[in-house]
């Protein structure tokens, strides 16, 4: 099945974290590249 990049890019970040939670922080970072400030 063809995937898009950031569909790549998050399946990938879900899957090296398949053991635990993962913050809607750090899969933008990962899969998207963002790199947030603050928690809002």
């Amino acid at each position: 099945m063809p995937l898009t990049r950031q569909e790549y890019g998050l399946l990938s970040s879900l899957m090296r974290h398949r053991e635990c939670a993962v913050s809607r922080k750090e899969l933008l970072r990962e899969a998207w590249g963002y790199e947030l400030e603050g928690d809002t």
